[in-house]
């Protein structure tokens, strides 16, 4: 229909054009002269030059719209070449992340490579093909790649903090900070950033750097366990600082106020007290570990505590005998019992143990007392007895366990070897407060 309408259209302004040019004709008979300047004039009949210039000006502007049409033709085409290049250089990006996750490394180099051949701009895909050339060992590569991004796309933050960690990786921390420092001033209010960059601070030796740059971290962290991770490391970073500074008022006071800034840090905690402790004022030491333990009576405090029953027995167990009776805890009262049976009070001992239920989760702590308290007695075949069975037991009696990644250990530790710190608790009883009373 509207095909129909424009060929109408077309035929009437025809008709209306044919009548004004006769029309034209009809008035003007005679003949005229148009000066064309330089190059000289034209004679002709009146009519005749007016439809010649009219005729020029239609000429040009069919000529430049047929321009316009072609032009815009071009475009769409090359559109077209740049959509399908760009689609065909994004299924090959997919491509080769999903063969990445799935562990096809060379496979999905492969792909990655051809993916940043197309467009060197994606920044996904070159540190998506940096993973997979790092994860083969080519490292000399994986630096190329991101050095020609660099030059592309310029000094991205993220194609920064890439090339930070690829020095990191090759032991290169003075540069690897270097290119965090840069990212970071680019874009300084990045939790990432600000965590990772205090994380190469310490490790280079930088500890005042680090704890600034950490506490800047936790200003920027939302609320959340993000922000429960901040205030971790920027505790660690405090504490660690002080463990190895010297002995005196200065140090003293630092760790202070940790822990009267966050009560339930047990490494401050246990620094304080032996600092206490070598300076001479082990009262005050057993004041900060009271405060402590009714605070949270974690696997490290109570050990501190029982290990200060053989020095100082009746007020140590006073406070394990308070502990156990607040809060409950099988744990707690095991403790307590491996106190009484190292003072020598072997009757309260086995009173103790007998309030514990012997559970799955508690068998190898049980056992291990029940031991204690029978070598106590002078039993020894009924010690060796019970020791056996606690080394038979699920894990290993009293035994400390990282909360970031597993890691057991018999004793207690500030420091696990994947970089958290303050994780570690009891392996059967988390805080020191599970496991039940035996049923009377």
């Amino acid at each position: 229909m509207t095909s129909r309408l424009r060929a109408l259209a077309a035929a009437l302004a025809l008709l209306v054009a044919a009548a004004l040019t006769g029309l034209l004709f009809h008035f003007n008979r005679g003949d005229a002269t148009l000066s064309l300047g330089p190059l000289g004039s034209l004679a002709g009949p009146l009519a005749a030059l007016v439809l010649g210039a009219f005729a020029c000006g239609m000429a040009t502007i069919w000529l430049t719209s047929a321009a316009r049409r072609l032009t815009r033709g071009a475009l769409a085409l090359r559109g077209q070449r740049r959509r399908r290049l760009r689609d065909g250089a994004q299924r090959l990006r997919d491509e080769g992340i999903e063969r990445l996750w799935s562990g096809q490394t060379t496979a999905a180099a492969r792909l990655l490579e051809r993916a940043v051949e197309r467009r060197p701009d994606d920044l996904e895909a070159v540190l998506a093909l940096v993973d997979a050339l790092a994860g083969l060992g080519d490292t000399a590569r994986a630096q190329r790649v991101l050095d020609d991004t660099r030059t592309t796309l310029g000094p991205l933050p993220r194609l920064l903090a890439r090339i930070g960690d690829l020095h990191a990786a090759q032991g290169n921390t003075g540069a690897a900070i270097e290119d965090y420092r840069e990212a970071l001033h680019r874009l300084p209010a990045s939790p990432h950033l600000l965590e990772r960059t205090a994380t190469l601070l310490a490790a280079g030796g930088r500890a005042e750097d680090a704890i600034e740059l950490a506490r800047r971290r936790l200003a920027a962290e939302p609320q959340g366990p993000r922000r429960e991770s901040a205030r971790e490391q920027w505790l660690a970073l405090r504490y660690r600082a002080l463990q190895s500074a010297p002995d005196g008022p200065e140090t003293r006071a630092a760790l202070a106020r940790i822990v009267n800034e966050f009560p339930g840090f047990t490494p401050a905690v246990l620094a304080l007290v032996d600092h206490m402790i070598r300076s001479g004022d082990p009262r005050g030491a057993e004041r900060i570990l009271d405060q402590a333990a009714r605070r949270s009576p974690n696997g490290a405090i109570l050990e501190r505590l029982r290990e200060m029953a053989v020095t100082s027995p009746e007020a140590a167990i006073r406070r394990l005998r308070g502990i156990a009776s607040r809060s409950g805890g099988g744990v707690s009262k095991l403790v307590l019992a491996r106190a009484l049976a190292a003072a020598g009070q072997v009757a309260e001992a086995a009173t103790e143990l007998a309030g514990v239920e012997r559970s799955n989760q508690l068998a190898p702590e049980h056992d291990l007392v029940a031991g204690e308290i029978a070598l106590a007695r002078g039993d020894a075949a009924a010690a060796a007895h019970e020791f056996q069975r606690a080394a038979d037991g699920s894990h290993r009696a009293f035994a400390h366990r990282c909360a970031g990644c597993g890691r057991s250990e018999t004793s207690w530790r500030a420091d696990c070897e994947c970089g958290r710190c303050d994780s570690y608790d009891w392996v059967a009883a988390p805080g020191g407060n599970a496991g039940a009373p035996a049923s009377k």
